[in-house]
């Protein structure tokens, strides 16, 4: 099932923690249409100079060697939560990933899974994680351009370990008739913003 992704849009005072308290944003199954045996749940917000990014994951095992806020490649081979944002036309776009323990990693591609070479992660991005009972909350505060919203289009991943240890991948607008594949700028979204005071 489609999800068009919100942007709450905010222009006082933002504190990390009132992120936490926005509406977030539920999938329901996986990839394949497969129901989610526990909650994934995620929320975006803009506020005049970063992009926030949340997720909440219940009954989720921690699989993660990276402490909070370290830049690590490599996060998609374990639970992680990810953000994808194309311009209007598809390339080029760029992927942010939260791992359950708040570590980070980010890259742009100039084509369909073909780095950046010139790319350099802006290191001023702060990532965070916060005691959840048996799942995981993970956060990002990401700088950007203001005019990014009003031209991009986006998606939010997740890949997630279920009870029985299989690997589950969620996608806003997944296509369950091929194999999981995030790196579909053609397929993001023009995200709903939503002003919030």
């Amino acid at each position: 099932m489609d999800i068009t992704p919100n942007i709450y849009r905010i222009e006082s005072p933002f504190g990390e923690e009132a992120l936490l308290d926005l509406p977030k944003q539920q999938f329901q199954t996986d990839w394949f249409g497969e129901e989610l045996g526990s909650k994934a749940e995620f929320c975006i917000a803009a506020t005049p100079d970063a992009l926030l990014f949340l997720v909440v994951v219940e009954n989720s095992p921690i699989f993660t060697n990276h402490p909070p806020g370290t830049f690590a490649e490599n996060l998609w081979e374990k639970d992680v939560g990810e953000l994808f944002i194309s311009q209007a036309q598809g390339f080029p776009y760029q992927e942010w990933n939260v791992s359950p323990a708040g570590a980070w990693w980010s890259q742009r591609f100039s084509e369909t899974r073909i780095p950046d070479p010139y790319f350099v992660p802006d290191k001023s991005t702060i990532a965070r994680t916060a005691p959840c009972g048996n799942g995981w909350v993970s956060w990002m505060q990401i700088p950007y351009n203001e005019d990014l919203l009003s031209t991009s289009r986006i998606d939010v991943t997740m890949i997630l370990t279920d009870s029985e240890g299989q690997r589950r991948f969620l996608s806003c607008r997944p296509e369950p008739d091929i194999a999981p594949d995030f790196h579909r700028p053609q397929a993001y979204q023009t995200p709903k913003i939503i002003h919030f005071s």
